[in-house]
């Protein structure tokens, strides 16, 4: 990983790098880089969820209107957005920001905007990952990859 976030400060002026974002990366910051890299990866091409969604309204504590009308996928298919508001993950930890997109087969969770939102970091392995509150070091969550995705385990959420 530290290769591909250096490779991104020597790249040609014509390319945003990780110095052109504000964040110098010097060994001292490692917490960061997923978010650096996801941050650079969507001022390139606007990979990735960059909102959480939810398929169940049923998940929401406090519903709102979406300013948006729609999501697009990959591939430019464009989806309804339903509603917005606030999701519980567990009795202390939420999600705001959450759109309600029922055409959805999955909740996506936007790691950059639950590292955030939660103060924590994500510890990213091949087959899981770890949800890590930034100033307790408490592991607040975590995921394990199954068919391509990581699934969340939102039980072992707890603070």
């Amino acid at each position: 990983m530290a290769q591909i976030l250096n490779q991104t400060q020597t790249q040609s002026s014509s390319n945003e790098s990780a110095s052109q974002i504000g964040v110098k990366l010097d060994g001292t910051n490692c917490a960061l880089w997923p978010q650096v890299l996801e941050m650079y990866i969507a001022r390139k091409d606007s990979w990735g969820a960059i909102d959480h969604m939810t398929n169940d309204s049923r998940d929401f504590i406090k519903p709102a209107k979406s300013k948006r009308t729609c999501i697009s996928n990959a591939n430019g298919v464009k989806y309804p957005i339903d509603g917005a508001g606030i999701v519980t993950l567990s009795s202390s930890l939420l999600l705001t920001n959450t759109l309600f997109v029922p055409s959805l087969t999955s909740k996506l969770i936007s790691v950059g905007q639950a590292t955030e939102e939660l103060n924590c970091c994500v510890l990213t392995y091949p087959t899981f990952c770890l949800f890590q509150d930034i100033l307790t070091k408490e592991i607040i969550g975590h995921g394990t990859k199954k068919g391509g995705y990581t699934t969340w385990r939102t039980s072992v959420l707890a603070r």
